[in-house]
Order: C-alpha cells, then sequence, then structure tokens
C-alpha cells in the first residue's frame, strides 16, 4: 500500500507542476502529469537497474526527491489567472447524468482494486512472464535476463518496468507489482476527457475521459499484471497531446507526445500499430509554418527523448543481435532486413478463433462480444456497450469529423482505420486486448456528433451515454462475479480477512495448485527449483516467491544459453549443476506427451527422485519429485 502511496504523491506534485509551472488547466494538467511521472518511473528504474542499484530504499528516495523537487517548482511558480485545481470542471455545466455515471465508475473501480489487493496475483500471462520476470529483477537488483527460457526476454518492457517500480517502493513486495497498470489509469482518464474537450467542448470532457475509463477490459486489466493497459492508455495519451498540439502549437505538448510515443514504444514491441499517430503532427507543421523552426530545433532532443523512455530494449538487441526487433525476423515486400530465429507467422495465431470464426465478423463482434462461443468479458476482451454503440454510429461521427474540416477531429476519426489496417495485415496473434486504446479513439468523434443536439435530445443522449458507462461497469464486476474462483475468493476474504494463495490456486488451477500448495510446504528460501515447461512460472517459486526457477528442456531451444540436455545422463548433470531440490512435471492437457523425456529420465534415475505427490486434473497430469543428492 504505501508504494501507491508514495505513486499518488509524485502524480499529484507532477500535476500541480504541469499546472502551474506551465499554465495547463485540469484535464490538460492532468494528462500532463500523468506521462510524467510514468516516465519517470521507467527511467528511474532503468538508470537503477544499470547501475545494478535497484533497491527499495534507492528507489523510495529517488521518488521522495522527486515529489519535493516538483512540489516546491509548483509552489514557486503559481499563477494567479488560473482558477483553483477543479474550478473549470466546476464552471462547467456538467449534465447530472454524467456525475451519476462517474460516481459508479468510481465505485467500480475501488472494488476491482480492492479485490485484487485481497487476491493473489492472477491472469496467465502474468503468473507466466509478467511477474516472474519483475521478481528476478527484484532479487538479482538489476536487469538481467540472462539464460530466460522463453522470447519475452528481448521485447518491450516498460509494463515490468513500472510494476517492478511499484513494488519497489512498497519495499520490495511482489505482491504489489500486481497492480502496476493503475499507474495507467490517470492516463487513460484524462487522455479520454483532452480528447472530448478538445474535439466537443468542455461539457463532454468528463463523459469521454469516464468513457474510456468504463471499457470492461480496462476494469478487469486494472487488476492483473498485464501491459495492454499501459500500452493502450500511452497510445491514447499520445493522440490526445498530437490533438493539444494541433490547437495550441505550444512546445510543451509535442515533448508530451514523444514521452508518449516512447511509453507506448516499450511496452510493447508493435510499433506498427502506433505509427500512424505521427499523421497529425507532420499535418500541423505543413499547416503551420510559425511552428516548423521550433519543431526542427527540438527533433534530435525529442527523438532522443523516445529513445529514452521506450528504446532500451530495441537498442540492446540493435547492440547484441543487429537486429532491434530480435528473436523474430523482419521482412518487407520480400525482403529479409532483419534476421532471426523466430518468424512471427509462428506464434500462436489460432487465438483469434476463440473470438471469430473469420477476420470479417470483428465488424460486428462488438454487439456480441464472445469468447470461445460464450458471450462474456474477460481478461483478453470486453470493449462493453457504450462502445458498441459509438461503434454503431462511428460512420456518421466520422463524416461529420470530415465536414467539419477539423485537422485533430478527422485525424481521430481517421485513426480508427489507420490502426485497424496495421492490426489486420501486420498483427500475427489478434485479440482485443491489443488495440484497448480503440474506444477512445471511437467515443471521441461520437462526442464531437452529439454536441450538435439540443432539447430533450441532448438530455436522452446523455442519459444513454451515463447508462452505457454504468452497465460498462457491471459488466467489468460480472466478470469477476462470473468466476467461480474470484466467489470462493471473497467469500474467504469476507470470513476470515484474507485469501490464502495455496488454497486460491488450488481452486483456480486444480491439479497443478495442488503440486504448487505441495511444494510451497517444503520450500526454503534459496532453493532452486526446475519445471519442464515454461508457462505459469511464479508459484512454482513459492508463495510467496522465495525460490530460484528454471526451465530445463530436452532439445536445443532456438535462443540463445537456453537450459536443455539432449541425453538422459546430460540432463541429469544438468539438473545437478544448478543445484535443483525439487522438479516439477507437468503434462498440459492440450500438450499430451509434453512429459515424456522427462519421465523417461526419471525412470532411468529413480535412487535420484523421490515422489512427494501426483495430481491430475483439467490442467492435466503434475508430478512433484525432491532430487536426492549425488552420493
Amino acid at each position: 500500500m504505501m508504494g501507491l502511496l508514495l505513486y499518488c504523491g509524485l502524480l499529484i506534485s507532477a500535476v500541480f507542476l504541469a499546472r502551474n509551472y506551465l499554465g495547463r488547466r485540469t484535464w490538460e494538467a492532468l494528462l500532463l502529469g500523468s506521462i510524467l511521472t510514468c516516465c519517470e518511473g521507467v527511467l528511474m528504474v532503468l538508470a537503477l537497474g544499470s547501475m545494478a542499484r535497484l533497491t527499495p530504499r534507492a528507489v523510495t528516495a529517488a521518488v521522495l526527491a522527486l515529489t519535493i523537487v516538483q512540489g516546491l517548482v509548483a509552489l514557486f511558480h503559481q499563477r494567479e489567472e488560473l482558477p483553483v485545481m477543479g474550478g473549470g470542471l466546476r464552471s462547467t455545466v456538467v449534465p447530472p447524468a454524467f456525475w451519476l455515471a462517474a460516481a459508479v465508475l468510481a465505485a467500480a473501480l475501488g472494488v476491482r482494486l480492492a479485490l485484487a489487493w485481497l487476491t493473489p496475483s492472477d491472469s496467465w500471462d502474468g503468473l507466466s512472464y509478467h511477474l516472474p520476470i519483475v521478481f528476478r529483477w527484484l532479487r538479482q537488483g538489476n536487469l538481467s535476463l540472462a539464460g530466460w527460457p522463453t522470447f519475452h526476454r528481448y521485447l518491450a518492457y516498460n509494463g515490468e518496468l513500472l510494476c517492478a517500480w511499484l513494488a519497489l517502493l512498497d519495499g520490495g513486495r511482489l505482491e504489489t507489482a500486481k497492480l502496476g497498470q493503475v499507474a495507467a489509469l490517470p492516463l487513460m482518464l484524462s487522455a479520454g476527457a483532452v480528447l472530448g474537450r478538445r474535439l466537443a467542448g468542455a461539457v463532454w470532457a468528463l463523459p469521454c475521459g469516464i468513457g474510456a475509463l468504463a471499457v470492461p477490459l480496462v476494469l478487469v486489466q486494472a487488476g492483473i499484471p498485464y501491459v495492454d493497459l499501459v500500452y493502450g492508455a500511452a497510445f491514447a495519451a499520445c493522440a490526445a497531446c498530437a490533438v493539444v498540439y494541433d490547437r495550441t502549437g505550444r512546445l510543451e505538448f509535442l515533448a508530451a507526445f514523444a514521452a508518449a510515443f516512447g511509453l507506448a514504444l516499450g511496452a510493447k514491441s508493435t510499433a506498427y500499430l502506433q505509427a500512424p499517430l505521427i499523421v497529425l503532427p507532420l499535418w500541423t507543421l505543413w499547416a503551420r509554418r510559425d511552428l516548423r523552426t521550433q519543431a526542427f530545433v527540438a527533433f534530435l532532443p525529442l527523438s532522443l527523448l523516445v529513445l529514452a523512455v521506450g528504446g532500451a530494449t530495441y537498442l540492446r538487441n540493435w547492440l547484441e543481435h543487429a537486429n532491434p526487433v530480435f528473436p523474430f525476423e523482419f521482412k518487407a515486400a520480400g525482403w529479409t532486413l532483419f534476421n532471426g530465429p523466430l518468424s512471427p507467422s509462428e506464434l500462436l495465431v489460432e487465438v483469434e478463433q476463440w473470438f471469430v470464426s473469420s477476420p470479417l465478423e470483428w465488424l460486428w463482434y462488438p454487439f456480441r462480444e464472445r469468447f470461445r462461443g460464450a458471450v462474456c468479458y474477460g481478461t483478453e476482451h470486453g470493449f462493453g456497450p457504450l462502445f458498441a454503440a459509438c461503434w454503431a454510429v462511428f460512420p456518421l461521427a466520422a463524416w461529420s469529423a470530415w465536414k467539419s474540416r477539423n485537422r485533430a477531429a478527422i485525424f481521430c476519426a481517421g485513426l480508427v482505420p489507420m490502426t485497424l489496417a496495421a492490426f489486420f495485415l501486420l498483427q500475427p496473434t489478434r485479440e482485443p486486448r491489443y488495440v484497448l486504446f480503440l474506444p477512445v479513439l471511437v467515443l471521441a468523434p461520437a462526442c464531437l456528433a452529439l454536441r450538435r443536439l439540443r432539447g430533450p435530445a441532448r438530455s436522452a443522449a446523455c442519459w444513454s451515454w451515463s447508462a452505457g458507462v454504468v452497465f460498462s461497469c457491471l459488466g467489468g464486476l460480472g466478470w469477476l462475479g462470473g468466476e467461480k474462483d474470484y466467489r470462493e475468493a471473497w467469500a474467504w476474504a469476507r470470513a476470515e480477512g484474507e485469501i490464502a494463495a495455496p488454497a486460491f490456486y488450488k481452486a483456480r488451477f486444480n491439479s497443478l495448485g495442488q503440486a504448487w500448495a505441495a511444494l510451497n510446504e517444503r520450500l526454503e528460501t534459496g532453493d532452486v527449483v526446475a519445471v519442464n515447461y515454461s508457462e505459469l512460472l511464479l508459484p512454482w517459486a513459492g508463495m510467496p516467491p522465495r525460490a530460484q526457477v528454471h526451465v530445463v528442456g530436452h532439445q536445443a531451444g532456438t535462443l540463445p544459453d537456453s537450459l536443455y540436455g539432449e541425453l538422459p545422463q546430460e540432463w541429469m548433470n544438468l539438473l545437478d549443476s544448478l543445484r535443483v531440490r525439487y522438479f516439477g512435471l507437468w503434462e498440459p492437457r492440450w500438450y499430451p506427451g509434453q512429459d515424456a523425456f522427462e519421465a523417461g529420465c526419471i525412470e532411468r534415475f529413480p535412487a535420484r527422485f523421490k515422489l512427494l505427490g501426483r495430481w491430475e486434473g483439467g490442467m492435466g497430469k503434475t508430478a512433484l519429485y525432491e532430487i536426492v543428492p549425488r552420493p
């Protein structure tokens, strides 16, 4: 909890700095402050990690120092002509319907984050690599991922950096890292509000902001250690800064555009999705000659800012492998520009079938959001009824933007087809969560179309919008209520005041959770655990994590320095060299025979393996062994 309080203190000081020093009003000050705070967190962890000084004391001291400095600068640069903070909100006649929707959203977020805080770390990708990577950083005090078993060690990791930052601010508690995406919530809220205000007027700032934040997928992901919310919020913030720069020509918004672009670039290795964002700044400079000299002088510093905030992994891959997107090869027009051991086409492309049976169905997917045949929301999808309504009228909203001859409005509406074209042409795996910025881009032009309404039609539109926000919030919370494991967890929390991780994982992962619980009872700090499968790694380290986990294969991997033994004796010698005490053997239900080689090795050396338990269930077959030391 202390980590979140320190983060809030830094955010507040950054917002007041943007308001007082730069003279921006409420929503734009929140936007600039949110971008600055996220960039400070990323750069702080990068700098301390490069010096092997990634400790709670160092990070806390840096945050306190920044908070004090920003607060003092804001204090001594107060502008008398600006109203008090939030005065712009009070002076704007906001329909009561929107305040009601905002109150429901605040309550929904409170419930979601409270349950996330009480519940052990969850989500497939979070337990597989997001949190294990953060745990390794916290344990070793630097950012090295040498020997990591999967290709994720080479990908952009700003999301993980923010998770590690919050954990270090909380004394190094890994449990706090699961709330790393909370840092993106003010970013998403302010980006939506700024777009609504600049396109449709001050009245539509609040509804567009809460509409962006009330997306069910945003509510769900706010409490799990994914990175899609960080990417989507940074994308939306980048678009908002581009719009404000177009309207004002203020250099600080061009700098904020570069910083937000870097945040998104460093959160996911999908630069092709955000490439269309540069269209509006270029269009602005083409139309406004008075800004060209200023932008030309700032080009190099802002390019360095983008690289500093989001280019660390790309630069490292370039220096080590002459390929910024290593380990993937990169082709264009049939030419191989960068060589790599993996092709993007080798990724799990069939996940698209979980949502639609053909790519054309994405056009009407918002009206019936399905996952594996069931109509529901979840960690991978769920844009909600408000998005569906705005999606239905998006062609009309885009036409209104075009008729207005407003560069910013045309840009926002045009971003939708441009990013979707990149999504369908270049994205190897297609899930709604990868375009979590899309609701903001659809809601803002809808606000532009709705602002023309007057009288009863306007009132009906306001109440309908608020109803969409409320139902979206209920849909996000409904996912929690629809999951049997979360209902049981909530009952445990009410009865006992806490949710025990072993019991939660037993309920959620059945046979695999039973193996984790059995291991947790025996595990001591500093033990070494080996497993045969690279998914869901974190619970193998204990609850709370306290052991080192290795993935030991039986054939050479496509990545450098992978751990494997092709022959039984080589495999056994490798376990001994790693000083492995426990071995977890997992045969996933969806990959029968995954454990065949390891099971044969165990039969080959029966005296070296002591069986601690076998379990079978929906996750497949799991066995836990204690390795007897070599005589």
